[in-house]
């Protein structure tokens, strides 16, 4: 149980910081606007949306993917040797 509750805390740590990242940036946008974007509320096809669909979004989720790789290839090298 508390294995468990140790990964949702840390999925949910994942979440938030990966919220920070689409926030900042040289233009700063608020949170609420990054999740209602995030989830489709925001209606609007303003610049913000397109700043946080089109350049930060992807960026955010390929440094996620490219630190889970590193993760993994870290973790097979040390059982590795």
């Amino acid at each position: 149980m508390r294995f468990a509750l140790s990964i949702a805390g840390l999925a949910l740590l994942l979440l938030a910081l990966l919220v920070a990242a689409i926030a900042t940036g040289s233009t700063a946008l608020p949170f609420g606007k990054v999740v209602a974007t995030l989830v489709g509320a925001a209606s609007d096809a303003s610049a913000s949306s397109r700043i946080i669909l089109d350049l930060r979004l992807p960026r955010a989720l390929l440094a996620l993917m490219v630190g889970a790789g590193l993760g993994i290839v870290g973790c097979l090298l040390q059982t590795a040797t």
